[in-house]
């Protein structure tokens, strides 16, 4: 029996081409559509210049903003040092953003493509701020990179924001 959050990968899989995936613009795009269409979750895009605020807002029926995401596209199982040091200066900088100046819920959403466990994975700004805290006080120097294992499946995000509208 296959798994929720692999099915539901299969299925944007068929409908969004891997290959186009690399493309930022086109996988929030993606994203986007796939929401809406599949469990009516309204994503919004907001432009701010110069600023590292997350574009994509998640839009409650009401027309107010639950909160905010971010979706990345990890095509490789293994990864660089470069592309994890990369990752964790950025999601440092992120965090800082999200508890400064957002006050409501950001979602960093990661598609995996490659062949160890294909899927949709999600963390919260909460879950990494711990994980860079935790790291912080036990001295310890490595980037931060999302492991699979310690990220939320794509059918819980779904479940927490629709529990939201």
């Amino acid at each position: 029996m296959m798994a929720a959050n692999e099915e539901i990968y299969n299925r944007f899989i068929e409908k969004y081409p891997v290959a186009e995936l690399h493309r930022q613009e086109y996988l929030e795009e993606a994203i986007r559509e796939f929401l809406l269409t599949r469990y009516k979750i309204r994503i919004a895009r907001a432009r701010y210049e110069g600023r590292l605020f997350p574009e994509l807002l998640i839009v409650e029926t009401t027309c107010n903003i639950f909160g905010y995401l971010y979706v990345q596209h990890h095509s490789d199982n293994e990864f660089s040092l470069v592309q994890k040091t990369e990752f964790d200066r950025i999601a440092r900088e992120r965090i800082k953003v999200c508890y400064a100046e957002l006050g409501r819920p950001v979602f960093f959403l990661h598609l995996f493509s490659g062949n160890d466990r294909p899927g949709i994975y999600f963390m919260t700004s909460e879950q990494i701020q711990d994980i860079l805290l935790r790291k912080l006080e036990v001295g310890d120097t490595t980037p931060f990179y999302p492991e699979k294992g310690m990220m939320g499946e794509f059918d819980e995000f779904i479940r927490i924001v629709k529990g939201r509208n």
